[in-house]
């Protein structure tokens, strides 16, 4: 059947679950053809022909599918709600299926429930006419990109981090009565002088490729670091200049009251936080008797800072971390400023390059270009949204419902509450059913139950391993609190040791060497002698147990070593 076929008259109108209750009526004695007719509504000369066919032993599909010869009517409407219904969970895993997973799918469900169909079984998919009249059938369905979401993500926002992190800001608003004016979110963003996406634009159709002029393969990099409060009041950022000396011409154009900072990476350092926090506490001005609190992300540089803990505590700043891989949906600036910024930014770089032919944007022209962007996302109502979307301000600890957390329930091992417990898996009513019903002496018998489910052909995918907690980001904590503040110094006056191996034999990992101490030390995750490891490999000392590890084996990066401490030691 083509995909464009328009129907030329209105025979077959009626419901099949109609002409089955009919059918069962009449063999059961309760009703007479002409009553069947007319009670469920079916033409009573089809009411008739179907009962005769039965009689005489016909088979299920000869009798109930009005159409066989089409790719339409393969499935029933309980066999297609229950492939909808999986298509949906799926996407909620971040499982979707693909056109040509569903055609797959779609053969394998015929095959397996023994349907008469009209695939092709050499390739084993399903038409594209099936699946072009499915998506009509089903309109909540289309075809989309999907974005790219990490496992960390889909694993780290679970129910029980978020709803950790809501009880710490409960008790942080019961004790200080924050408002809107009162509550910051700080978060840095990388400017490059080649923009991340480029916009759509208008080509002649059938061309094979469409370019956009860029500065480079690969842009410089600046960082900026980015603050606002629930009520709409924006900090000046902060911006870090991958370079060794400042020039005040790299300001030019920047937002008002923008302050600079150079390093040889361009990226967020300690001392670099602890600078942009004097910056923060001068525009804001809290005091210990009116203190406000700065929500942001679980960065080394962010919570292993003493000196900028240190001197948030001193000026009534309380500081907030947030859960790791969480602020995609915590974070107030990733939700609703960084889109708008990132697409303005871009749209002003390809304006420039339009208008200074010949030329490319350097770090000279980043500030300009950024101020552009920045001055047309930086609104008010960008602000108290984004707040609001993340249930920060005003509070809101069920802002999140179960589809926000289904991701998660991939990697949670856990029973699934009554809202996950799917629709085919609880007992239904015996309704006839053509797919499902076996005929004994022209005598429906319907067995929904033994129906072959889209679920048992592509089950949804599960974790059953127990994943232990990374210790590589900050956890959730308010960081300016006595314990944490006391634990991070603790931690900070003792020094990890690293070695870097020149030679199998020439050390132990110890402090003291092979031929001072003949103890060959075990890494403390995979177990292999220091004898035996391979002379690239560096190991790090555990600042609590002073137990030796394989740098690759506890995948810390240089910032977090200082504070590296074992899963035994947690």
């Amino acid at each position: 059947m083509p995909r464009t076929y328009v129907r030329k008259s209105n025979r077959v109108q009626w419901s099949e679950s109609d002409m089955l209750l009919a059918i069962n009526s009449v063999m059961e004695g309760r009703m007479g053809y002409l009553l069947a007719s007319n009670t469920y509504n079916v033409p009573k000369s089809s009411l008739e022909d179907r009962i005769k066919k039965i009689k005489r032993g016909k088979s299920k599909y000869e009798v109930f599918r009005k159409c066989p010869a089409t790719e339409k009517c393969v499935f029933t409407d309980e066999l297609e709600g229950m492939l909808v219904k999986h298509i949906k969970i799926m996407v909620s895993r971040l499982f979707g299926l693909t056109k040509t997973d569903l055609r797959r799918l779609a053969f394998q469900l015929a095959e397996r429930n023994n349907l008469n169909h009209p695939f092709n079984k050499e390739t084993g998919l399903a038409g594209l006419d099936w699946v072009s009249g499915f998506l009509k059938r089903h309109s909540e369905l289309s075809l989309r990109s999907p974005e790219a979401t990490s496992a960390a993500r889909a694993m780290g926002f679970n129910r029980s981090v978020v709803s950790s992190f809501f009880n710490l800001l409960d008790t942080l608003y019961v004790k200080h009565a924050f408002n809107c004016t009162r509550i910051y979110n700080m978060d840095e963003t990388g400017l490059t002088s080649v923009p991340k996406k480029i916009g759509k634009i208008i080509s002649v159709k059938g061309k094979k490729q469409v370019g956009a002029l860029a500065s480079a393969e690969r842009g410089q990099l600046v960082t900026a670091v980015l603050c606002f409060s629930a009520a709409g009041h924006y900090i000046p950022p902060l911006m870090v200049f991958p370079r060794a000396r400042m020039k005040s011409e790299l300001l030019d154009g920047a937002p008002p009251g923008t302050v600079a900072v150079c390093h040889p990476s361009g990226w967020m350092q300690q001392h670099i936080f602890a600078e942009w926090m004097r910056h923060f506490i001068s525009y804001v001005k809290p005091r210990k008797e009116d203190p406000v609190l700065l929500v942001l992300d679980g960065h080394a540089t962010h919570t292993k800072n003493l000196e900028a803990i240190e001197l948030a505590r001193a000026h009534g700043v309380m500081m907030l971390c947030l859960p790791p891989h969480c602020t995609h949906r915590l974070q107030p600036l990733d939700v609703g400023f960084m889109g708008p910024l990132s697409t303005f930014y871009s749209q002003e770089i390809q304006l420039w390059l339009r208008n200074h032919p010949g030329r490319v944007v350097t770090q000279f022209q980043i500030a300009s270009l950024f101020g552009t962007a920045y001055n047309r996302a930086a609104t008010m109502q960008n602000a108290v949204s984004a707040f609001a979307k993340t249930g920060i301000c005003p509070l809101n600890p069920n802002i999140f419902t179960d589809v926000d957390f289904a991701p998660s329930q991939t990697t949670i091992p856990c029973v699934p509450t009554t809202n996950e417990i799917s629709q085919d898996s609880l007992p239904r009513e015996r309704t006839p059913s053509p797919q499902a019903g076996t005929s004994k002496e022209g005598q429906i018998f319907p067995d929904p139950i033994s129906l072959v489910s889209p679920k048992d052909i592509m089950p949804i995918p599960h974790f059953k391993k127990t994943i232990r907690p990374s210790t590589r980001r900050g956890k959730t904590a308010i960081l300016t609190e006595s314990p944490y503040k006391n634990e991070l110094a603790g931690k900070s006056t003792q020094s990890v040791i690293k070695i870097k191996f020149k030679g199998k034999g020439k050390g132990i990992g110890k402090k003291t060497n092979k031929e001072n101490n003949q103890e060959d030390s075990e890494c403390l995750v995979c177990g292999e002698k220091y004898s035996l490891t391979k002379s690239t490999d560096e190991w790090y000392q555990c600042t609590a147990c002073l137990e030796w590890a394989h740098e690759s084996c506890i995948g810390c990066s240089d910032q977090e070593l200082l504070f590296f401490v074992c899963k035994n030691c947690e």
